[in-house]
């Protein structure tokens, strides 16, 4: 989509960072939704194995609901080839949860592995009576400590490329002039809220 100035029919000079920004949330946004599924594989196993404190499933709702969720606000970000600040604005904030998330999964399996190694099988934790060897479940919490550690790496990379887009959108380097209003809106006039937060 061309960006025109007002009042004439010359188009704007915009900033070739401004592709890169947009290609880099489209990777981080696959980049989230990948390790949304792989963390929420392995809460599922972990669940299954009946690995240390996978009973919080905490490896499944943050996988379904702030990866996946932040990977699909990032691939709709440029629908129509249009920047949608307010769809920018969200992934940003996805992407600070996810990093927060991130750490949590990093956290709490560093914790559960440990336990592994150090005390074994707790059976009366829960009547849970781990039909499974302690390596195996060491091994799905040390799958979900890099996976915590993937997400957090994803998570400020995309922190980062959507605050970028954000200014951008903002100032000059969007339409060349400072009118981020012409550039950064939505093409289809559905509301007074759509022309805000295209």
């Amino acid at each position: 989509m061309q960006a025109y100035s007002a009042g004439t029919a010359a188009p704007l000079a915009t900033s070739p960072t401004k592709d890169h920004a947009k290609n880099a949330i489209k990777i981080t946004a696959i980049m989230h939704i990948i390790g949304g599924s792989v963390i929420t594989v392995m809460g599922c196993v972990a669940i299954g194995i009946k690995s240390y404190k996978s009973y919080i499933a905490a490896p499944l709702w943050t996988g379904l609901g702030v990866f996946l969720l932040a990977g699909l606000f990032g691939l709709f970000t440029h629908r129509g080839g249009v920047p949608r600040t307010c769809l920018i604005s969200a992934y940003l904030g996805m992407s600070i949860a996810s990093i927060t998330c991130g750490f949590g999964i990093f956290v709490l399996n560093i914790v559960a592995a440990a336990h592994e190694e150090l005390f074994g099988c707790v059976p009366f934790h829960y009547s849970w009576n781990c039909p499974t060897d302690d390596l195996a479940r060491t091994l799905v919490d040390c799958a979900l400590v890099l996976c915590g550690a993937f997400e957090i790496a994803v998570g400020i990379t995309s922190t980062v490329a959507a605050s970028y887009k954000l200014s951008c959108c903002r100032n000059s380097c969007c339409g060349g002039n400072g009118n981020a209003q012409q550039v950064c809106t939505s093409s289809v006039p559905w509301s007074n809220i759509s022309a805000k937060c295209g």
